[in-house]
């Protein structure tokens, strides 16, 4: 038998009761939240409903449609706000307003798309950019038979370059549908996909109850096994399979029906967030649904962005969201009459270990560390393994749950 030294591994593991802790920090903010006010000119009233994030040849870009003093997409650096110019809207027609939501495929291809009230008398447009210098193509004209409103806003997921890319848009005018718009092009063209519109019921197959509204200015969250959360103000998110069953909402003691905007997060550290504009209250916030939607937690010590402004924008307000390879969120957070910032949430270690120490002794093996904080931590296993793969507890050591 070899030496104890040589054989000998031990591994220390915490123990956790509730998630860790962690809070926005601003990167930059451009909007009434601030003293004094830093919102953009280009900012009116209820003249931006909605805009989108994205990497676009390589920089980072945020895409506001404005209607304020006439149409333009605003382009935003998206690490620092600041502004880089417009796009060209040459040929975009359409709807009640030309422009209102935008959209970025995860390969940089730019999406906007129209607001129509009767698609049946004014189709649903949407455009696309293959760079910020170009004209714009049209890559999709839907009409119905029957008076239905699209574009209040649109999700772009996918990619063009390997035709996975969808435009998802929700009807408001009362059908409970989700449609979805598929490529087989590379995003020259987008048509309706089979099974689409997804009709929104309870699992009876009847729509009923809290699934008899999309809620104004609905919006859609899709997940990649083909469901998706959805909401609108007046409603909390809901979520709901790939065919439309309901399964479940966020309690409103959590999140209050006055949102707008929803985007669903997962930072890679098995949780899964979702995120959605307060915008009466001024911020955007996030929550816990890894458990499901009657399971939602909070996160602390606030799961909350700092305030862009409570002047009332009416509903016209979105949110956005990228996240980096260390797990870290950056949130895009935007409300016309109050303008955008960027804020960045950093999950915290749940132990800052300030020192660890093992020593052996004969046959005996001491261990001592010191912790710097401790959240939500219940205490720490400690675990032998004499071949260095397969672990047993031989310890466990309580620990001082939360010290900051």
């Amino acid at each position: 038998m070899r030496p104890l030294a040589t054989t000998l591994t031990l591994l220390l593991l915490l123990v956790m009761v509730a998630p860790a802790s962690a809070q926005f920090a601003t990167n930059w903010n451009r909007s009434a939240g601030t003293s004094p006010s830093t919102t953009p000119s280009f900012f009116g009233g209820t003249t931006e409903r909605g805009f989108a994030y994205g990497l676009v040849g390589g920089n980072e870009r945020v895409y506001v449609p404005s209607r304020n003093g006439g149409n333009s997409v605003r382009i935003l650096n998206g690490a620092t706000g600041a502004d880089i110019g417009t796009l060209d809207l040459t040929g975009v027609t359409g709807g009640l307003f030309v422009i209102n939501d935008a959209g970025v495929s995860d390969d940089g291809v730019i999406f906007v798309c129209n607001l129509t009230i009767d698609a049946s008398a004014s189709p649903f447009k949407c455009y696309t950019w293959a760079t910020e210098g170009a004209v714009p193509s049209t890559a999709l004209s839907f009409s119905t038979a029957t008076d239905t409103r699209f574009g209040d806003k649109i999700t772009v997921s996918g990619s063009c370059s390997d035709n996975s890319a969808l435009i998802w848009a929700v009807d408001a005018d009362g059908s409970l549908g989700v449609y979805k718009f598929g490529t087989a092009d590379n995003c020259a063209t987008f048509t309706q996909t089979a099974g689409s519109p997804i009709i929104l019921n309870n699992t009876d197959g009847v729509p009923a109850g809290s699934v008899g509204s999309t809620g104004s200015i609905p919006d859609v969250a899709p997940l990649a096994g083909g469901g998706f959360w959805q909401t609108g103000a007046g409603n909390s998110p809901r979520l709901f399979s790939a065919t439309g069953d309901f399964e479940g909402e966020i309690p409103g003691s959590l999140l209050p029906t006055g949102t707008t905007g929803l985007k669903v997060i997962q930072p890679g550290n098995g949780n899964t967030y979702l995120i959605t504009n307060r915008y009466g209250d001024g911020y955007c916030q996030m929550v816990d649904v890894t458990n499901g939607p009657g399971s939602a937690t909070a996160l602390t010590p606030s799961g909350s962005t700092p305030s862009i402004g409570t002047n009332s924008t009416s509903g016209n307000a979105d949110v956005d969201v990228k996240v980096d390879g260390a797990g870290n969120v950056t949130v895009y957070c935007m409300s016309a009459n109050n303008g955008v910032a960027s804020f960045t949430y950093t999950p915290t270690l749940p132990v800052e270990l300030t020192a660890f120490e093992g020593t052996l002794s004969g046959n005996a093996a001491r261990l001592a560390w010191a912790t710097a904080s401790e959240t939500n931590n219940a205490g720490f296993y400690v675990e032998h393994s004499a071949n260095g793969s397969d672990f047993r507890d031989v310890h466990f050591a309580p620990g001082h749950g939360t010290t900051l």
